[in-house]
């Protein structure tokens, strides 16, 4: 970590502080030296004497560093707090190397700020990125570009997951927090259009969580405490072969929820924990082994005595996921993956009789394989296989008294494999000034229609030195969920959903570390699932009730189109963080209602922005801002939300605009043997009465007005955290 350029005496020390990963001077940085303090200048340099032989360096966002220099000319690297040294350190080319194109990241300390003191939660996080939608901060769910999220895929080390959120299952308005642990990535990329067609099984967008291994220099601990939850990590070395780590949380959350929310079935409370080794077999093979186990649960047994029969008193979800890796390379072109990995679910909701109102078991094995080759330098192919055997079972129950009887709303159970392969080849030309990537996947499904190819195209154009434009066209497909193929108002013959996008986008540099980005896009969806018979509606002037056996069909059309502007800076340094505004139109036709109407997740104008500065080298400002103009309430609803009436036309009435600032200060002490931080932060400053719906309650047959509950958000809260670091 040190280059030491020529020894001298030991008591008149000075050099330069970088940031390891870029290489840029780290201003306001500590330099400590017995009683000596100070600090860099501008550019990252610094001059201290005394006569004591350990320096200690550190600043907040950085992990410190203590050693005994060995000249007086010196080169000191620091690495930010979510970045842990591994076999090798890769200098980045600039702040943006490792954007890809048409993706937007998240990384570093930016990952930590924005997962907020409150929930500690990466997906959160991910919600202030462009492309983005969320207006809900109960949910770590969002929507991209007009899609839900159950359309966007989610990947952790190449792998899709299923459902990783703590979460009531089985209740569509509970909150959710994921399970994945944010000090255990490095950071994140979104794809809100045209994925690579190495993810598969999603038709709108993905997010690739990029995991890391464990410190491979010495034992670390770290113990934090914040108002939601109380966290542990411990990593290290193992020999000089490879590192460990082992990660786990405990939630209190459900006490502020109870004091904040009007949703009974939000205030759950979690344990979970993460563990991942990873081992050098050969200078040539290394084994990663990695585990996640997650459980989250409800309990409302003091409201027994006012509870119905379909009242949710207990809850219990158990989320558990295996994976091993085989990491292997051939000479300098080829490079391996080999994946198996394991996941299931099991959910329980009981009422107050400890009778079952809704239970669910999800298994899924998964075998990957992923392999590159470098054919030459300008010339990358790319393809790999999955291969996912799935099994869902789990129904739901509606007790009533006087007589005593249930019906079940839900059953299902089935089995599947599911198989895809992809391919892709790169080309670079003109010193990078010029890329050219064609591929595409295929897909199938032993439980659904044909297999589906899907074509993949893209195009960048370096025009100038500062200016690049890229262009993409792609196709997407994503198969029914067990769950629906074999519900009782589904069947084996509904067809996969299948997504053509079309995106265009200009990156214009200002200067080395910011940027602006105006992109346009263009997603066209077909063979959508859903249950269009299944909500009220009017038709000839009069109520249409919803039928007992709604199906499940591929009746929907939706198509979004828009604009996205993104003006970010990207520093060790000053200001740091991005502005972007999309403008976006998200609609649908379905063909059984015979209508058109605004999507679900159709909102016109969407705000995201981040802002850090550290100010000291123990202090660091940061806030967001988050602002949407309101989502559609989904169903045939005409009036307004506090006055809604049952309508012909569907998604007329829209939610009032979101808008939420937070702002945070982190300040850090250096101490011999550990580092303290405290992170302070105060969630909607100002006070905003955000909403979100919360359950349909029935209509008036005569006035036709409908019963739709809303309830509110998060109001001006503050919170706080401790982070020890030892």
């Amino acid at each position: 970590m040190l280059v030491v350029v020529m020894a001298v005496a030991l008591a008149d020390w000075h050099g330069r502080v970088v940031d390891g990963m870029t290489k840029e001077p780290l201003a306001r940085v500590a330099v400590e030296c017995g009683a000596e303090k100070t600090q860099t200048d501008g550019q990252g340099r610094f001059q201290i004497h005394c006569d004591e032989p350990t320096l200690r360096i550190g600043t907040v966002g950085y992990r410190p560093l203590k050693f005994t220099p060995e000249g007086d000319e010196l080169e000191i690297e620091l690495f930010p707090e979510t970045f842990r040294r591994q076999e090798s350190v890769t200098v980045e080319a600039g702040p943006y190397a490792r954007d890809a194109p048409l993706a937007v990241s998240l990384l570093g300390n930016e990952l930590k700020n924005l997962g907020s003191v409150l929930a500690d939660d990466p997906l959160r996080s991910a919600q202030a990125l462009p492309g983005a939608m969320s207006n809900d901060d109960f949910s770590s769910q969002f929507s991209v570009r007009g899609a839900p999220f159950d359309r966007v895929g989610l990947y952790y080390d190449g792998i899709l997951l299923h459902h990783p959120f703590h979460a009531v299952e089985g209740e569509t308005t509970t909150g959710s927090l994921t399970i994945i642990n944010g000090d255990l990535l490095d950071g994140m990329l979104l794809y809100p259009s045209a994925m690579p067609p190495k993810f598969g099984d999603r038709t709108a967008g993905a997010l690739d969580l990029l995991g890391r291994d464990g410190d491979r220099d010495k034992i670390q601990a770290r113990i934090s405490a914040s108002a939601s939850n109380a966290a542990g990590l411990v990593e290290g070395p193992i020999a000089d072969r490879g590192s460990w780590l082992a990660a786990v949380r405990k939630s209190y959350m459900e006490y502020i929820l109870q004091r904040t929310s009007s949703d009974p079935t939000l205030a759950f409370g979690f344990t979970d924990g993460q563990g991942r080794v990873r081992y050098d077999l050969t200078p040539h093979n290394s084994a990663t082994l990695a585990a996640t186990v997650g459980e989250s649960a409800l309990d409302r047994t003091a409201k027994i005595p006012t509870a119905g029969p379909n009242s949710v008193i207990t809850s219990d979800y158990t989320f558990t996921s295996l994976q091993a890796t085989l990491h292997s390379t051939f000479g300098s072109a080829w490079n391996v993956s080999n994946t198996v990995a394991w996941e299931r679910e099991r959910a329980v909701i009981r009422n107050k009789d400890d009778s079952p109102l809704y239970a669910s078991g999800y298994g899924e094995w998964v075998a990957n394989s992923d392999v590159s080759w470098g054919l030459r330098s300008s010339v990358l192919l790319e393809f790999g296989s999955s291969f996912r055997r799935l099994r869902d079972d789990g129904y739901a129950f509606y007790y009533q008294y006087n007589p005593m009887s249930f019906r079940p709303l839900e059953r299902f159970r089935g089995s599947g494999l599911r198989a895809g392969g992809y391919a892709q080849a790169s080309l670079t030309r003109w010193n990078g000034r010029l890329s050219l990537s064609v591929g595409g996947r295929v897909d199938g499904d032993t439980d659904s229609t044909p297999h589906v190819a899907s074509p993949y195209a893209a195009l960048g154009w370096q025009i100038f030195p500062a200016t690049r434009i890229d262009l993409a066209w792609s196709h997407a497909v994503q198969y029914p969920e067990i769950a629906q193929l074999y519900s009782l108002f589904g069947r084996t013959t509904l067809l996969p959903m299948r997504a053509q996008h079309e995106v265009l986008s200009l990156d214009q540099r200002l200067g080395e570390r910011s940027r602006l980005r105006v992109e346009t896009w263009q997603r066209l969806e077909r063979d959508l699932l859903g249950r269009p018979l299944n909500e009220i509606r009017i038709d000839n002037g009069q109520i249409v009730p919803v039928p007992p056996n709604a199906p499940w069909t591929n009746s929907a059309r939706e198509w979004s189109r828009g604009v996205q502007v993104m003006l970010q800076r990207r520093t060790a340094n000053g200001f740091t963080g991005w502005l972007g505004y999309s403008y976006a139109k998200a609609w649908a036709r379905d063909g059984i209602l015979n209508r058109t109407y605004p999507a679900d997740d159709d909102q016109r104008h969407t705000v995201q922005g981040y802002l850090s500065y550290r100010l000291r080298p123990s202090v660091n400002l940061s806030g967001r801002w988050l602002y949407g103009s309101g989502f559609p309430v989904p169903g045939f609803y005409s009036g307004a939300t506090h006055l809604l009436y049952v309508a012909a036309q569907r998604n007329q009435v829209r939610m009032p605009y979101y808008q939420r600032i937070d702002a945070r200060i982190n300040k850090a002490w250096q101490r011999d043997r550990a580092r303290w931080t405290l992170f302070a932060e105060a969630v909607n400053i100002l006070d905003r009465k955000n909403l979100r719906v919360d359950s349909y309650n029935g209509y008036n047959s005569t006035t036709h007005q409908a019963y739709q509950s809303f309830i509110t958000l998060f109001p001006i809260l503050p919170s706080a955290g401790m982070l020890v670091e030892f």
